[in-house]
């Protein structure tokens, strides 16, 4: 497997049939190699994989649906991942101890890293008077790209807006190019 970003198949998988989804997916997935969808397919849920596969699949849907669409297909993923064998448990643990708190569930967002992805830097959040602050902290050069953003506000804009509440999420990019991305998230 080698020691660069890696994602568990289970997520990519995940992501993989979000965009068989979207209107755009026969256009989208036309423009991937058919071995990164492969890889994908025939990985074995819970192994890591790079994230080369995945990362062709995320750059052509960006591509294909520009920022906006990107960012709501995250923030609808995010909640369907609660349901999935490998988030619900966090989920459920997170609304036992939290309720509908999404500062609580945010608190969870590092946890999730770890369970999801090696070599991929770190996430920590901190409350602050108005919400929780998210940094992503030790992107590699992969993922250091206009995407991560999108995909991140809308990962987070989702667990917000799942707990019945409306997202003011204020992103941070100006250390994206060192591996730093940085959110304010209130509601």
């Amino acid at each position: 497997m080698g020691d660069g970003p890696q994602y568990r198949v289970v997520t990519c998988r995940g992501t993989l049939a979000r965009v068989r989804e979207l209107p755009a997916a026969e256009q989208i997935l036309a423009k991937v190699d058919p071995a990164h969808i492969l890889a994908i397919e025939q990985g074995r849920s819970l192994t890591w994989m790079s994230t080369v596969h995945i990362d062709a699949i995320a750059d052509a849907t960006f591509k294909a649906i520009g920022a906006e669409a990107y960012r709501t297909f995250f923030a609808e993923s995010v909640n369907r991942w609660a349901d999935s064998k490998l988030f619900g448990p966090l989920f459920q643990s997170a609304g036992r101890i939290f309720g509908s708190n999404p500062a609580g569930h945010l608190k969870w967002l590092g946890r999730a890293w770890q369970v999801t992805t090696r070599n991929l830097g770190s996430v920590s959040t901190t409350e602050t008077k108005t919400g929780v602050q998210v940094l992503y902290a030790g992107l590699p050069q992969s993922h250091r790209v206009e995407r991560m953003l999108h995909s991140s506000y809308g990962s987070l804009y989702g667990i917000v807006s799942g707990r019945g509440e409306t997202p003011k999420i204020e992103p941070d990019d100006s250390r994206l190019p060192d591996g730093f991305l940085t959110f304010d998230v209130s509601w």
